[in-house]
This record gives C-alpha cells, sequence and structure tokens, in this order.
C-alpha cells in the first residue's frame, strides 16, 4: 500500500470515529430547552423555528407540524423564518384575508410585522406585483416610525429590509439588546466573533434561563442565544447540512477524476506507458476521495472547539489545499520513479508549488467574481427564483471566464513556465520560413524550459493577433531526441491549428451549445413558474447548468479530435506526414500516453489516439 493509499484510509477511521463527538453542552441545552416550549405567540413560533433551521432538524419539522395544525398567526410566524411552501400553501387563503384585513395604525405592530414578510416574498418572486410592494412600503415606512421595538421587530430589522438603525437601547430587554447587536454589526459578528458586549449579555442571558421564567421570555433568550451560538459554534449548522454542503464538492471533484476513473479502468495492456497512467489516474483518484472524506471530518472535528466564524472558511480550504499538496507530492514522486524528471525532486516540486499558488490566487479571484455576479444578478433579478437567477449567473460567467481566460491563459503560461524565444539562430530562421507561410511570425512560438523533464508536448492557446501564442517544450529542441523535420512537422501541426481558428471555433462553439441549453432550461423554468409547479421548475433549472455543459463537453471534445485531424491533414500536404508520424511516436513514448485508448474513452478525449492519427497520415499522404 503505497502512502497516498495510507493517508486516505486514515482518514476514513478518523472521519468513522469522528462520529462520536457530541455536539457543544451550551448547544445541547438551548435545544433541550427549546424542545419545552408549548406556547404558540410568534415569537415562540420564530424562536423554536430558528433553532430548528441552525442545529434539530428535528425541531423544526415538529414546529411545522403545529403550525401547519394551528392559526394563520402561527404560519406567518414560521414564514418569517423560513419561506415553506407547504405552510404558504395550507394557509393560502388566510394569509389573503389577513392582508386585507390590515390597517395601518390600527393593526399591532407585531401582526405588521408579519404580514409585511409576506408581502415582501409577493413582490420578490412577482415582478408584476406593484400592490404588494406599494402596501409593504407603506408598513415599511409606518414601522419605522411608529412600529414597537419589541424582540419581533427587532428579529425582522434584516428580514423585511427595515432601513433604520434608529432603536432607543435603554429599553430593551438583555435578549433584544443581544440580538440587535448581533445583527446590526453583521461585519464583526461574521469574521470575528462577538465582541465584549455580546458575550456579557450572553453571560446574563445563561444565567437568567436558570431560574423560572414565562416561557415567551423565554422564547426570547433561546432565540438570541441561539444566534449567539451560531456565530460562536458556526459548524453546528454545516453539521446538520452536510449532505447538502457535500454537493458543492460532489462535481468539482467528479470534473477532477472523471477521466482518472475512465483511463483506471479502461486501461489494457501492461507495459510501461499504461502501468504509469493507470498509477497516475488513481492517484487523481485518491486525491479526490481524500478532498471528499476531509470535509466532513473537519466539521465533525470543529465540534470540539469554539470558533470565530471567519474560520470556518479553513472547513472549505482546507479540504481542497491538503488534497492538492499531497496530490503534487504524490504525482512528482510518481514522474521521478518513471524516469520523467530528472533533477532533483525538491526543486521540480518547489516550481509545481509556485504554479499551485498562482493557481490559488486565480481561483480565488474568479470565486469573488463569481459571487459578486451572483449576488448581483440576485438583486437585480429579484422577482425570479433563486435557481433560476443562479442558471442565467452560470451563463453570464460561463461566457465571461470563456474569453477571459483564453485571453489570459496564453501570458498565465507564459509566467508559470517562464517560457522563452527560440535561440538558435538556425532553427529560429527555419521556424521562421515555416509560420511565414501560414501568416504568423516567429515570436509567437515559445519554448518551455524542460527543468530537468522528459516531458515533449506542444500546444497553440489565444484568442486573436499577438494573443496567440505556440509553445513547445524545451525537449524537442533537442536533436538527440527530436529531428528538425519532427520539429518542423509539429509546429506545422500547431500553426495549422492558429490558420484555421480552431481555438476560437472550439471555445465560441462550446459557449454556443452550453449556452442555447441553458438558455431552453431557463425559459422552461420560466413557464413552470408562472404554471405554479415550482418542485419541477427548481429541479429543472438547478440541473440545467451540469445537463447543460455535459453536452457541451461532449460537443467539443468531437469537435476538437475533428480539428485535429485537420492540423494533421493540413501538415500532411506540406510534406511532413512521415516526419509527423514519427513526431507523434516519440511524443506519446516520453510522455508514456498508451497507443489506443478504448472506443468509450475516446468520446471523452480532445485527441484521437496514436493509431487513428498515423491511419489518418497515411490517408492524406496516399492522396497526395
Amino acid at each position: 500500500m503505497g502512502k497516498l493509499e495510507i493517508v486516505v484510509v486514515l482518514a476514513f477511521i478518523a472521519l468513522v470515529l469522528s462520529g462520536n463527538i457530541s455536539e457543544p453542552s451550551p448547544v445541547a441545552e438551548l435545544r433541550n430547552m427549546a424542545w419545552q416550549l408549548s406556547c404558540t405567540e410568534p415569537i415562540c413560533v420564530v424562536s423554536k423555528a430558528q433553532i430548528g433551521v441552525w442545529a434539530d432538524r428535528g425541531l423544526f419539522a415538529k414546529t411545522k407540524q403545529e403550525v401547519l395544525n394551528g392559526s394563520v398567526e402561527e404560519a406567518l410566524s414560521f414564514l418569517l423564518v423560513s419561506s415553506d411552501a407547504d405552510v404558504r400553501e395550507k394557509f393560502k387563503s388566510q394569509i389573503e384575508t389577513k392582508i386585507h384585513e390590515v390597517k395601518i395604525g390600527e393593526t399591532p405592530s407585531d401582526e405588521l410585522v408579519l404580514v409585511a414578510n409576506e408581502l415582501r416574498y409577493r413582490a420578490a418572486h412577482n415582478s408584476s406585483d406593484r400592490e404588494s410592494r406599494t402596501k409593504l412600503d407603506e408598513i415599511n415606512g409606518w414601522l419605522v416610525e411608529n412600529g414597537t421595538r419589541d424582540f419581533l421587530f427587532i428579529y425582522s430589522l434584516d428580514v423585511i429590509e427595515l432601513k433604520t438603525w434608529n432603536v432607543s437601547r435603554a429599553n430593551l430587554s438583555d435578549a433584544e439588546l443581544l440580538l440587535f447587536s448581533i445583527i446590526s454589526t453583521p461585519i464583526n459578528s461574521e469574521l470575528i466573533g462577538p465582541n465584549s458586549e455580546q458575550m456579557l449579555l450572553k453571560r446574563r442571558i445563561s444565567n437568567e434561563i436558570e431560574k423560572p421564567m414565562p416561557q415567551l421570555e423565554l422564547a426570547e433568550d433561546l432565540c438570541a442565544l441561539s444566534f449567539y451560538y451560531s456565530i460562536t459554534y458556526p459548524a453546528v449548522m454545516l453539521k446538520d447540512s452536510i449532505i447538502s454542503m457535500m454537493s458543492m464538492y460532489a462535481l468539482p471533484l467528479a470534473l477532477i477524476c472523471w477521466m482518472s476513473v475512465l483511463s483506471y479502468f479502461t486501461s489494457k495492456g501492461k507495459g510501461k506507458s499504461e502501468r504509469f497512467q493507470k498509477e497516475y489516474s488513481k492517484n487523481v483518484i485518491l486525491t479526490a476521495i481524500l478532498a471528499a472524506v476531509l470535509f466532513p471530518l473537519l466539521i465533525q472535528l470543529s465540534l470540539l472547539f469554539s470558533l470565530f466564524p471567519a474560520a470556518i472558511y479553513m472547513i472549505f480550504i482546507i479540504p481542497i489545499l491538503l488534497p492538492t499538496l499531497s496530490y503534487i507530492w504524490s504525482s512528482t514522486n510518481l514522474l521521478k520513479d518513471y524516469g520523467l524528471v530528472k533533477i532533483s525532486r525538491e526543486r521540480f516540486l518547489i516550481s509545481r508549488y509556485k504554479e499551485s499558488i498562482l493557481i490559488a490566487a486565480g481561483s480565488a479571484l474568479l470565486t469573488l467574481i463569481s459571487l459578486f455576479v451572483l449576488i448581483n444578478m440576485q438583486n437585480l433579478f429579484g422577482y425570479m427564483s433563486f435557481s433560476v437567477v443562479s442558471a442565467l449567473a452560470v451563463l453570464f460567467l460561463l461566457v465571461f471566464f470563456s474569453v477571459a481566460g483564453l485571453v489570459v491563459f496564453p501570458r498565465f503560461v507564459e509566467i508559470t513556465s517562464q517560457s522563452g524565444e527560440i535561440r538558435s539562430r538556425r532553427l529560429k530562421g527555419r521556424i521562421k520560413s515555416l509560420a511565414e507561410k501560414f501568416g504568423y511570425n516567429v515570436g509567437t512560438i515559445r519554448v518551455i524550459p524542460s527543468a530537468g523533464s522528459n516531458l515533449a508536448n506542444a500546444f497553440q492557446t489565444g484568442l486573436i493577433g499577438n494573443n496567440v501564442k505556440i509553445f513547445i517544450f524545451e525537449t524537442m529542441l533537442d536533436k538527440r531526441k527530436f529531428k528538425e523535420r519532427e520539429l518542423e512537422a509539429i509546429l506545422a501541426h500547431e500553426l495549422a491549428h492558429v490558420n484555421k481558428k480552431h481555438v476560437m471555433k472550439t471555445v465560441f462553439g462550446y459557449l454556443i451549445i452550453a449556452c442555447s441549453v441553458i438558455a431552453l432550461f431557463v425559459i422552461a423554468g420560466l413557464l413552470l413558474e408562472v404554471a405554479d409547479l415550482s418542485a419541477m421548475r427548481e429541479l429543472l433549472t438547478l440541473s440545467a447548468p451540469y445537463i447543460a455543459l455535459a453536452i457541451a463537453f461532449l460537443t467539443t471534445m468531437w469537435m476538437m479530435r475533428r480539428f485535429e485531424f485537420e492540423a494533421d491533414s493540413a501538415a500532411a500536404e506540406m510534406g511532413y506526414a512521415d516526419d509527423l508520424v514519427s513526431a507523434l511516436k516519440k511524443i506519446d513514448r516520453h510522455n508514456l500516453t498508451p497507443n489506443t485508448i478504448s472506443r468509450f474513452a475516446t468520446l471523452f478525449s480532445s485527441h484521437a489516439d496514436l493509431r487513428s492519427r498515423v491511419n489518418n497520415l497515411a490517408a492524406e499522404k496516399s492522396k497526395s
């Protein structure tokens, strides 16, 4: 058993053992007391539902059942915490009546808060419902000026978007003060945890609830404490949402390792290249498994400590960071063992870690851009459901990142690889004449230093003009390994890609297909939304990006294989057919690439196998 396998097994064992870790005692006490609440006033319902959402799905389900058997006031209170479709549907007619009965200035403040929340929901989900928006603005305006500054009012400051913090702290209870302090200082609460005032209020409330008190006051205290503990024990909420959280990792991990899974199980033969590909694929799969195991493991371990909220982000970062570092380490050892890297392991690792840092920084930037787009699109298209807006955001980001990535990628490769121009004047002259036949200058061709590696390859990237670059590995300039005409054949192949604008066609073809499929799903989702088929709409729109990307990916792979044959044919027409065959065989040998792959695996590959390309070149040669 290899070292990476041992790490994965140990992580699994730790995950199993971590199941014995119980939740923090303050959270357990809070949940137990919330279960004992039997009052039906709005704040009692809000308190139980809030604690249920955060720490106890069972309590949430119990509260929902009580609400379904209760009054419209209880239903509206529950909807203040959770926009539950079942509750809204059950009390649809009664809520409608309640809204029409409201009279500003006469209806009690707490009832106005509940109605305002329902009006906010309607306005957000139906842009044409101007009546709800107008009435909401009237109620909010009155609440700001005249609303009773009680616990429910403070709880609703963010929920119904009351644009005021004009609350006199002198008349508030400890629970109201704690709640107001938390929701009025979101940056502090989110990043560095509770401040000194909040900790003092928490201690006072904890001392209060040890004594007998009316259930209404107890409900306020428990609700306020739930906000406080959600800051200090954020892993509690993640624990109950671990399945849905894991789905965030499922797609990226699947995209990373599915080709490796395919390669591992379809690889045939016992040659050196087949053994290498199988071991390399195994490392990728083990890395993905390690990331999947570390996420729930870190959540379980986080229950042992009181954390400030910013620390919880490490739960999302570490499962990606550690497996990435272990993958670089294990794959470097593999490359070294198979003779693909000649320099010291330490030097090669350092260069790869530098690349990883740049990739991580770029990924962080892309994540921030994605969040910015998603949040602002949600604000812009607030009348649409979150899933429809998410699909639109995916569509926009797909176009933006594809075009931006194509423009930035050549420069990124130059920086990370420290590529330079061809030094040999004689070779530069031969390549210059070859490049001019395709209308390009030799400055577009860059050499990637081998850094002691035997890896050999060449690729073209970039969009238009000077942004277009062709990169060749330094190994291919070694006359002992590649003849000049073999190098020229490979460059003719890459220049044909440039001349025929294959990269641009590939990217925009991919975008057109993906965006068309997403657009169809969004339109279908909107139609289902109009038809009030919410469950089907959510399923359709949530799956749209993944189905679109899958269809676009398979189609794009087919296009790229066709483009590879076209570029091979162009090189053959220039008299490089035999040289290209020889060069391709050497590249496969240097990279330990199998000569043939299964027909099924070919569907997911951008390049056909060597045998197919050799047959195509033989056919082209016979034509000339």
